[in-house]
């Protein structure tokens, strides 16, 4: 499978697992231009989504969320390492990965605030938008369980029942 694109080349077809790689690019504009075409793939794209579970690498796109939420992340600079509580608000491409399935089974990149996570397991006082190396693996776990069951049913018939990705990891995107 290959994608008509105009990411490089307005000639040039780009793999799956090429545009997948443009997540992690250090230009935000190829990285927005790969994060809307994988958005516009939709459901097909899901298996190489979760491949990238454990990918650390900073997404330095600014699509994801809502622009006008007064939210912030924090990007990492060569020789000024994060605190461990900013590492946490931080977006890697597994994270941009997450999130762009819950966007396309929302049908929109803007769908929350952040591309931070919460525990709906705390009560909403305790709640912190965090991408916490706990939520990001129990995301990915129930996520891999949803896209199954997407499969499965369609993504019409999870929108139905109102089954979104993270439903069964009890997470929310902020």
């Amino acid at each position: 499978m290959y994608f008509e694109t105009t990411l490089i080349e307005s000639d040039k077809q780009i793999s799956p697992e090429e545009l997948i790689a443009l997540l992690a690019s250090p230009s935000y504009q190829k990285c927005n231009d790969a994060t809307k075409e994988i958005f516009k793939t939709g459901e097909k794209i899901f298996d190489l989504l979760l491949e990238q579970q454990g990918n650390s690498k900073p997404f330095s796109g600014t699509l994801l969320g809502n622009p006008n939420s007064g939210t912030f992340t924090f990007v990492e600079i060569p020789g000024f390492p994060l605190s461990p509580s900013d590492r946490e608000k931080t977006i890697t491409v597994e994270v941009a990965c997450l999130y762009l399935i819950s966007a396309i089974y929302h049908g929109r990149l803007d769908f929350a605030q952040n591309a931070l996570l919460t525990d709906l397991n705390l009560p909403p006082i305790e709640r912190r938008a965090r991408n916490k190396s706990e939520y990001i693996k129990r995301g990915f776990k129930a996520v891999k369980k949803w896209v199954e069951r997407c499969k499965k049913a369609g993504l019409g018939s999870l929108k139905e029942k109102g089954e979104n990705p993270l439903k069964e990891a009890n997470l929310a995107w902020w």
